[in-house]
This record gives structure tokens, sequence and C-alpha cells, in this order.
């Protein structure tokens, strides 16, 4: 089972997948989106400590914290 997981429907084109949940572009490009899915982002400590994800707020989809050059 998928869970926690999403796509972007608008760029993907589907509508429809096996697993995981599809968001239009602005839901995905949303830090909300995936912290109420309980992805632990940076400067958040609700779903953990460990600043695994950051996310360019509302331009890109979420990344991983070391990507950010921000360590």
């Amino acid at each position: 089972e998928i869970s926690n997981s999403f796509w972007d429907i608008e760029t993907s084109g589907l509508t429809t997948s096996y697993g995981g949940e599809g968001k239009t572009t602005a839901e995905i490009h949303t830090t909300d989106t995936f912290s109420d899915a309980g992805w632990d982002f940076a400067g958040e400590t609700e779903n953990g400590t460990e600043d695994i994800w950051w996310i360019p707020e509302g331009q890109d989809y979420p990344r991983l914290w070391w990507e950010s050059g921000e360590q």
C-alpha cells in the first residue's frame, strides 16, 4: 500500500494511479500538502526534527534538505 505520496495531475495528465494521491500543481508546490501527510520539513518540529525536506513555497516541488545548500 502506498501512503503519503503524491503526483502532479496537471503536469502528468493522469488523474488516477495505483497508489498515491493526485494533486494540482498549486497544491503540490505547497508545504501544507506534505506536512499534513507527516513529511518532516526543515524549520518545523510537528513531524519530526530531522529536517528531511524543504520546498521553494509556491514555486517548485519538495526537495531533500541537502539539496538546498543550507546545511
